[in-house]
């Protein structure tokens, strides 16, 4: 019975020093890796929840990284419209000059050579590209320049009518490129036609005049459309503004619920080391004696 008892009291002793050593190893490395669970099975619902948070969080820092770039694009798209409309409004004041018929040969010659200059930064700009090499104005075909040729040969529009959109929130898409041809529409045209009435033969009477209505018509159309497209731009930047909002509290919630969850009360965990550690002593301490026990110490 002696011998039963002491190995009972030796199992006992042993599984109570194997269970205060891994309580106190599991202590410590949450002290070191700041987590609460180091497992699943640590808290299997609290984990579930860490996870399906951490994945929401991912999901939120995507829509950041997306809306970032969409603000970034229509800042482009602004600054490149912004441009085209100086340009329009330049044009404008040049075709009513040019179409002056008090001016020589020679002064309508030196005022085709600035349209043609002009012609080209309209085509450069219709020909932008966003801050990762993609075509802004060739709608979903972003990957070639959208107006193809030149003053000489006509220009023409290869891209398509779509519109490629971002997912910039859980809801809501929006377009990072534009169909070109809904912005400068004929407007090439316009300009190549003002152009070689210029440089052509000294005009009949009132030839010119019926020139720069057509060319004024035309500029007027195209400004026109890229106004809108400006305004839809500013509200689309608008709106990015305040998704952007709704995405930084959002990641502070979503981080913050996940904390709760994952880490550890540093205080807390410090003074359950500090028990465990005095608990594992113990448990020694009863161990050495324990194994120190035999029948012998009892008989003599």
């Amino acid at each position: 019975m002696f011998r039963i008892s002491t190995n009972l009291m030796f199992d006992r002793s042993t599984t109570s020093m194997l269970r205060q050593s891994s309580d106190l190893l599991k202590t410590s490395q949450q002290l070191s890796s700041g987590k609460r669970i180091l497992t699943p099975s640590d808290d299997p619902s609290g984990a579930a929840r860490a996870l399906a948070l951490s994945q929401s969080i991912a999901i939120n820092d995507q829509m950041i990284r997306n809306q970032a770039y969409a603000q970034e694009t229509m800042q482009l798209l602004e600054g490149t419209l912004a441009g085209v409309t100086e340009n329009l409004q330049h044009l404008r004041e040049r075709f009513i000059y040019g179409a002056n018929g008090t001016l020589s040969g020679a002064d309508r010659q030196i005022i085709a050579r600035e349209l043609r200059e002009q012609f080209g930064t309209l085509l450069a700009m219709g020909n932008a590209r966003d801050i990762n090499g993609n075509y802004m104005f060739g709608g979903h075909e972003s990957n070639a320049p959208p107006f193809q040729g030149d003053l000489a040969t006509g220009v023409t529009y290869v891209g398509d009518d779509g519109v490629r959109e971002m997912r910039v929130s859980l809801s809501r898409d929006i377009g990072v490129t534009l169909p070109g041809q809904a912005v400068f529409g004929d407007l090439f045209d316009t300009v190549a036609d003002f152009i070689t009435a210029l440089e052509g033969p000294v005009p009949e009477e009132g030839g010119l005049s019926v020139a720069l209505d057509r060319g004024i018509s035309g500029l007027d159309r195209a400004l026109d459309n890229v106004l809108n497209v400006r305004a839809r731009i500013g509200a689309h930047a608008v709106e990015l503004d305040q998704l952007g909002l709704i995405s930084e509290e959002t990641d502070l919630q979503l981080r913050t619920m996940l904390a709760n969850y994952q880490e550890i009360d540093y205080a807390e965990a410090i003074s359950r080391f500090a028990r465990q550690q005095t608990m594992l002593q113990a448990a020694q301490q009863t161990f050495m004696k324990i194994s120190g026990l035999t029948l012998f110490s009892y008989l003599q």
